[in-house]
């Protein structure tokens, strides 16, 4: 018997709407474009009144067993003492100050201000920043709108393939598995013995790491094993059905141009050897085709929302 007897057709499925609005704040489009001067700021020397924003030096006499000193506040920041801080904005140089406990209640003057300068947002502040096709503040915001949205479409994306393969996986047709699952608990062994080997630990060691602490006797860890591996049987089943279906192989020079991918992200030829064998790329590659299908044929669902 056939351990897949028939493949549900994912492209019979209708997902939760939600999946497919993208969306942007516009509170984080307004951040980005603040944090624009900020990157450009100027620190001159202030006269005051003193504002949020201000470096302040305060100098403190002695008192007691205290020697004088001169501090640098930074006004608004709440690192010194948030209530003071705040109490600060408005006074002039030279003021009498009672500082707070932390510097024993004495009184402190301000002496110094340096203030924080930002330039206007402009365009040539966008243009200087050197981001391709982006040289307006208009083309800036456009540019974040679109980031944020690619963002939250690579998180949908994820939840899409994922509901997916679950859905498929649930209602597909399935016969004997027993030898898939089988070899699938081998093959998840030999690759945990691998991982093992590579972090200098033990197997077992690893093992009970991996495996949530509720499967807490030998019986209980056999059993969320096997589940794991009847998983990665069916999920494995439906990939490989449904290359053969499209008339999809995965060649030699398939696995030649993934390892140059590898390559040129900044991988050495020795990291791309250990992470892609030609193994590996037989059992990834029909997964990766199989998420590519589907997020093809649901792109058409995707809109831009305002969050």
């Amino acid at each position: 018997m056939e351990p897949l007897q028939k493949l549900y057709d994912f492209r019979e499925l209708s997902l939760p709407e939600a999946l497919f609005q993208l969306c942007w704040d516009p509170a984080e489009v307004e951040a980005a474009l603040k944090a624009v001067p900020e990157r450009s700021l100027t620190i001159q020397e202030g006269e005051g009144p003193i504002q949020a924003g201000d470096i302040v030096a305060m100098d403190l006499p002695p008192a007691g067993d205290l020697e004088a000193k001169r501090v640098q506040i930074n006004v608004g920041k709440h690192f010194y003492a948030p209530a003071f801080e705040d109490a600060l904005v408005g006074l002039t140089l030279g003021s009498e100050v009672t500082m707070p406990p932390r510097d024993g209640g004495r009184t402190g003057i301000p002496v110094q201000i340096k203030r924080r300068v930002y330039p206007p947002l402009e365009d040539q502040l966008i243009a200087r920043m050197g981001i391709e096709g982006v040289e307006t503040v208009d083309a800036y915001q456009a540019f974040w709108k679109q980031k944020l949205v690619d963002r939250d479409k690579r998180k949908k994306a994820d939840a899409i393939y994922t509901m997916t393969m679950n859905q498929v996986v649930e209602r597909s047709q399935f016969g004997d598995l027993e030898a898939e699952i089988n070899w699938h608990l081998a093959d998840q062994e030999a690759q945990s013995r691998k991982m093992a080997e590579a972090y200098g630990m033990d197997y077992e060691e690893l093992l009970a790491q991996s495996i949530p602490p509720q499967y807490d006797t030998p019986e209980k860890k056999s059993g969320y094993l096997w589940a794991q591996a009847e998983k990665t049987a069916k999920q494995s089943l439906v990939v490989r059905r449904f290359t053969e279906q499209e008339g999809k192989a995965f060649t030699q020079e398939d696995f030649e141009a993934e390892r140059q991918r590898y390559l040129n992200m900044g991988m050495t030829q020795e990291q791309v050897e250990q992470r892609l064998t030609y193994e590996t790329y037989q059992k990834r590659a029909p997964f990766e085709y199989f998420k590519e299908a589907v997020l093809t044929h649901f792109e058409k669902n995707f809109k831009v929302v305002e969050k």
